[in-house]
């Protein structure tokens, strides 16, 4: 598990920022929502375990994509960067992680795909990559 249970959202629909806090609520995280990057940049002084970033926010498109994943990144060097999407084609996802992610998730998450995938993360940091991709192959195949 990650240092901090604290979990950021950084997500514009009201509607799916709700039931992602909820989800993350029900893995026993503490999610703060920010609406937009301009608002999760002034939380720069929060220890965030996690941050969960929705792929297209209105401040976005494909272009500045790349700007909002490197600037997640340098604010929050220490948390595990996920992105969030509907629709992730392989070749958005490959660019993704080369940009920084640490993971792509589809919406809608599930608590099972949450724990994974942080999980994930925290194995990543101790060097057990074969777990990862279990546990990974697993949340993909059973959603």
């Amino acid at each position: 598990m990650p240092q901090s249970r604290l979990v950021l959202v950084v997500e514009d629909d009201s509607a799916v920022a709700e039931q992602t806090c909820d989800v993350l609520r029900r893995a026993d995280y503490m999610p703060t929502l920010a609406g937009s990057l301009t608002e999760a940049s002034l939380l720069t002084d929060m220890n965030f375990g996690a941050i969960f970033l929705d792929l297209l926010l209105p401040e976005t498109d494909h272009h500045t994509l790349t700007k909002s994943v490197i600037s997640m990144r340098a604010h929050f060097p220490n948390a595990v960067l996920i992105v969030l999407s509907a629709y992730l084609p392989e070749l958005n996802v490959i660019q993704l992680l080369k940009l920084g992610a640490d993971f792509c998730l589809h919406k809608p998450l599930t608590i099972k795909n949450v724990n994974s995938v942080i999980m994930a993360a925290h194995e990543l940091n101790n060097g057990q990559v074969r777990k990862i991709r279990e546990r990974l192959d697993a949340a993909v195949a059973y959603g």
